[in-house]
C-alpha cells in the first residue's frame, strides 16, 4: 500500500510497505533517479541504524530490508526522515578494470551490430567513465550505467550456459561485468583477471552502488 512521500536532502520518495520487513522508496523525480537512489544507500552505508538487515538498489527504487523486532517500520520512516542532518557521505571509489579485449567471444556480432570496426568499439568503451548502477541479477553482477549509445548491441538470441567470471559484455544498452561464472546472453566483448565478488568476505563485493568503473585495454 502506497503512502504519502517522503522527503530526504532534497528528494522525494514514494513509499511502499513490501511487506512488515520490507519497504521500497521510490524517487518521484525520474530523470534523477539513480542519483537519489546511489545517496540515500551511500547515507544509510556510512551511517549504519540498528535493524536494518540489508538495503538493496536497483535502477528505479531502493528496498530497505528490517528486523522488525528491533525496528518497526514507523520508527524506520522516521530516522530516514532525519537523515538530511548527516553530512558524513563517503566519497565514492573508482575502478580501473584491466581488460584483455582479445578474449571477447562476440566481436563479430558487435561490429555487425555497431557498424565500427574492433578498435573503435574498443576506443568508444574505454573512453567513457561508468556509474555503477546496481549489483545483481546473479552475485556479482555489476550493471553500468553511461555506455556509448552507439554500442547498444542486442541480447544474444539464444544465451549461452557458460560465461565465465570476469567476462565484460553489452546488454542492449547496457554493460556490465560476470563477477561469477554463470549462464548469460549478454554479448561478451572482453574479460578481466581481476575479482571484485567473493562470498567469503563480509561484504562479499568491493564494488558498490554508485562508485565509478574506467576500463583499461591491456594491449595499449
Amino acid at each position: 500500500m502506497a503512502v504519502p512521500s517522503l522527503h530526504i536532502k532534497g528528494n522525494e520518495l514514494s513509499i511502499t510497505h513490501l511487506n512488515e520487513q520490507a519497504v521500497i522508496l521510490s524517487p518521484e523525480v525520474e530523470a534523477d533517479s539513480l542519483n537519489s537512489i546511489h545517496e540515500l544507500y551511500q547515507m544509510l552505508e556510512d551511517n549504519p541504524v540498528e535493524g536494518i538487515i540489508d538495503v538493496v538498489p536497483a535502477y528505479e527504487n531502493i528496498t530497505v530490508f528490517l528486523d522488525n523486532s528491533v525496528l518497526s517500520q514507523k520508527q524506520l520512516l522516521e530516522i530516514l526522515a532525519n537523515l538530511q542532518e548527516v553530512d558524513s557521505i563517503e566519497a565514492a571509489n573508482t575502478h580501473h578494470i584491466q581488460v584483455d579485449y582479445n578474449k571477447g567471444l562476440d566481436w563479430e556480432r558487435a561490429e555487425k551490430y555497431t557498424g565500427l570496426s574492433k578498435v573503435e568499439i574498443i576506443n568508444k568503451h574505454t573512453k567513457t567513465t561508468y556509474t555503477v548502477a546496481m549489483i545483481g541479477f546473479l552475485p556479482g553482477f555489476i550493471f553500468l550505467d553511461g555506455l556509448d549509445p552507439k554500442l547498444t548491441i542486442p541480447r544474444l538470441d539464444s544465451p549461452r550456459n557458460r560465461i565465465p567470471a570476469g567476462a565484460i559484455g553489452i546488454g542492449g544498452s547496457q554493460t556490465g561485468l560476470y563477477s561469477i561464472q554463470s549462464a548469460g546472453g549478454w554479448n561478451i566483448i572482453g574479460t578481466t583477471t581481476q575479482r571484485f565478488f567473493d562470498a567469503t568476505n563480509q561484504p562479499p563485493i568491493s564494488v558498490k552502488p554508485g562508485d565509478f568503473v574506467q576500463f583499461i585495454d591491456i594491449q595499449r
